[in-house]
């Protein structure tokens, strides 16, 4: 998994590694964590395949957010 995020941000950012990974607490639904690649943070969540719809349709409503501008959102760099 983590060789994938890798070279997705590597995609995106360039050439790079991660530098930070720490699994972060209270994920009662789904693991997460706190990932820092090339001096970039990112908030990553994951879960099982079947789970996949869920996170699309989450990344497709913090999009909606995002074009309101009326909150700050996080981008949304992959599901």
């Amino acid at each position: 998994m983590w060789q994938a995020i890798s070279r997705l941000l590597s995609e995106q950012l360039g050439e790079g590694e991660i530098e930070l990974r720490n699994e972060l607490p209270g994920g009662e639904v789904h693991a997460a964590w706190h990932l820092r690649y090339a001096g970039h943070d990112f908030f990553v969540k994951c879960d099982e395949r079947e789970l996949l719809p869920g996170f699309t349709a989450e990344a497709d409503q913090l999009e909606l957010l995002s074009r309101s501008k009326t909150v700050t959102v996080p981008k949304v760099w992959a599901v």
